[in-house]
């Protein structure tokens, strides 16, 4: 009798003991249910990129609408500010000021805009720049030919210079009185210029356009 109770316990304690081949084999099918892994495949890693480029193709070309219509506006702005700052500057101080657009010669392209007003000397007239080079915002021009008449209007405001740091520019423009009115070679026909995205042809439909009263200087604009 005593040696059966002595064998009882041990059976059960042996009972107890689980075989280590069992347990890694259920936490393995725990960590793999069916047998595959818990991760992306290969494939579909390459769906989910697959699918992410088609999304970017899609919304690109409307995100870059939106930035290019922005720097459309805020480049129509800049310009009435200008052209605001400068009539202001001929009839608060009764003299000649001048609007100078300014084109690079390295790009060929109108990307700048300056004021400067005409002080009379025993010289004769004398320039001086009443505000900093103004650049457009990048990607964006002043468009030359039929759509900016305004730029060949005046024939007296013309000529180079260079700006600080070496870039040489060209110029043309147009005058204020002193009574806040455009010299009289500006006309309803020709008081007007065009911006435009720099990489759009010339006939864009994307544009902002700046029209300048001859009688009364004030500058009002216009967009598609």
């Amino acid at each position: 009798m005593d040696e059966v109770s002595r064998a009882r316990p041990m059976m059960t304690t042996a009972a107890r003991v689980r075989h280590p081949a069992a347990t890694t084999h259920r936490r393995s099918s725990l960590a793999r249910p069916g047998g595959h892994g818990a991760g992306f495949s290969l494939i579909e890693l390459l769906a989910v990129i697959t699918m992410l480029a088609v999304l970017v193709a899609l919304t690109l070309p409307a995100t870059l609408r939106v930035q290019t219509s922005t720097s459309l506006n805020s480049a129509g702005e800049l310009i009435n500010g200008q052209l605001h700052a400068a009539r202001q500057e001929a009839v608060s101080k009764s003299h000649e000021v001048q609007v100078l657009f300014l084109k690079l010669v390295d790009s060929n392209q109108i990307r700048a805009v300056q004021v400067r007003r005409m002080d009379e000397t025993s010289e004769g007239p004398v320039a001086t720049p009443i505000t900093k080079v103004v650049w457009l915002p990048d990607g964006i021009v002043v468009e030359e030919g039929v759509r900016s008449p305004l730029l060949t209007a005046d024939s007296s405001v013309t000529g180079t210079f260079t700006l600080p740091g070496g870039k040489n520019v060209s110029y043309t423009g147009f005058r204020f009185r002193a009574n806040g009115s455009t010299d009289n070679s500006i006309t309803s026909a020709n008081n007007f210029l065009t911006l435009r995205p720099a990489n759009a042809a010339a006939t864009a439909p994307n544009y902002y356009t700046v029209q300048v009263n001859p009688i009364t200087g004030k500058p009002t604009s216009y967009r598609p």
